[in-house]
């Protein structure tokens, strides 16, 4: 009897199925990084039209604010301080603090901030007596919705006014109102007091 026989693939057979496979791979290893490449380019040609579009957009949306006068700033807009309203804050501040000398019976702190020329004509003395008459001035609310302070310039241009109203309600249960008016005028070392009105009035 003869032997059986078995049959095996040649080497040239094998070689050529194993190209083709690698061939395969590549070709879809090329195919996949074509197709990756183009999509990339896409996405960034769209980018590019974007921005290219985004400023029109923005120049649009402009116009349309200012035709309707809208202001497309985040902040609002605010008018620059003047030198003029630094002094009369600078002002209204000294008042507050005369104020406050002769509420807490600080009455030499406060005469010290009287002019040479208000002094000549009052005297320490004079001064205490005339601020110890309207007691209300030491009893005055301290809640800012009854007390009311404001500054103006005066008309020649030399000094501001400042004006104060603040309210006693001690004052065996009556609500006097107590104002005081000063003039306050600039000087070498700071402002100082050259004029001095201090009432009281019964109110409201």
């Amino acid at each position: 009897m003869s032997e059986p026989t078995t049959s095996s693939a040649s080497p040239e057979k094998t070689s050529w199925l194993l190209n083709g496979l690698v061939g395969l791979l590549i070709g879809a290893a090329l195919t996949s990084g074509v197709f990756l490449i183009l999509m990339r380019r896409q996405e960034a040609r769209h980018q590019e039209q974007l921005a290219a579009l985004r400023p029109k957009s923005i120049d649009l949306v402009n116009m349309l604010n200012s035709a309707l006068g809208n202001s497309t700033d985040k902040a609002p807009q605010t008018a620059a301080a003047t030198p003029a309203d630094a002094e009369a804050a600078k002002v209204l501040a000294f008042g507050k603090a005369f104020v406050a000398d002769l509420e807490n019976d600080r009455l030499a702190s406060a005469y010290r901030t009287t002019t040479a020329t208000y002094q000549a004509k009052q005297q320490r003395k004079e001064f205490d007596e005339m601020v110890h008459k309207i007691v209300g001035v030491r009893r005055l609310i301290q809640q800012e919705s009854d007390r009311e302070s404001k500054v103006r310039k005066q008309a020649d241009g030399t000094g501001h006014e400042f004006y104060f109203t603040g309210h006693d309600y001690q004052a065996s249960g009556q609500n006097n109102r107590i104002n005081l008016a000063l003039v306050i005028v600039p000087e070498k070392d700071g402002f100082r007091v050259s004029e001095l009105e201090l009432t009281a009035e019964k109110g409201p």
